[in-house]
């Protein structure tokens, strides 16, 4: 009697387990198809190197160089090691990303006032 209750147990422990393991496969299933994919904006190798031969002077060009140049000063808060960021950092970030829209809007403006018609 002993035996036979051990492998009942034994049997409805294995079914519970493979439908456990099932639900979890058709649950993965289903968020594949359900969640929306991310899309890779990656730009091929050969590509880039294209895209960065900008005539030099044109609003591209200088709007690249302005990213550059505070890409290196702003980082972002989550660029710490995955340590937190104290207030004082996020302030600094905050007036450096200011900054940068700032001179991107700057440079921006002075590139329409090249085609500004005078009466």
């Amino acid at each position: 009697m002993s035996m036979r209750r051990n492998i009942f147990n034994l049997s409805v422990a294995l079914m519970t387990f493979c439908a456990g393991l099932g639900a979890e496969k058709a649950f993965e299933r289903y968020l594949e198809v359900a969640l929306p994919q991310p899309i890779n904006l990656a730009v091929p190798l050969e590509k880039k190197e294209q895209a960065t031969q900008l005539p030099p002077g044109s609003l591209p060009a200088e709007l690249q160089r302005i990213d550059e140049k505070y890409r290196q000063r702003c980082q972002l808060p989550t660029d710490w090691n995955g340590e937190l960021p104290t207030i004082i950092q996020l302030e600094r970030f905050g007036v450096c990303n200011d900054e940068w829209a700032k001179v991107r809007r700057e440079a921006i403006r002075n590139e329409m006032t090249k085609y500004f018609v005078q009466y």
